[in-house]
């Protein structure tokens, strides 16, 4: 079993929460093609039940709004991230998996 994040505390609308911390703290310039520095920032930033939680949130989103709105340019922008997120995950599976794991 993998061992939990670190977190550190912080307050969000006005009640105290705790939030993973990067791994790296060294500042570092992103570099590369936006998927990828986009991928970096997640993987580096954010646990992976952030990220699926991310990910879930936008496709429900699409999933809402595609009888109403058809395809929009933001639906475009929205998939795009959501497939980011998911390939920071490690995939299809991997994003399903951690969405059972996190119970959402």
């Amino acid at each position: 079993m993998d061992a939990k994040p670190e977190t550190y505390p912080v307050v969000l609308h006005g009640r105290k929460a705790r939030v993973t911390v990067p791994e790296r703290h060294d500042h570092v310039a992103y570099e590369g093609e936006p998927a990828d520095i986009l991928r970096d920032l997640m993987k580096d930033n954010m646990s992976p039940q952030a990220v699926a939680a991310l990910a879930n949130a936008a496709r429900l989103q699409l999933n809402a709004t595609a009888p109403i709105l058809g395809d929009t340019a933001w639906r475009v922008e929205v998939e795009w991230v959501a497939a980011i997120l998911i390939d920071a995950l490690g995939g299809e599976d991997a994003y399903h998996r951690t969405c059972r794991e996190a119970g959402f």
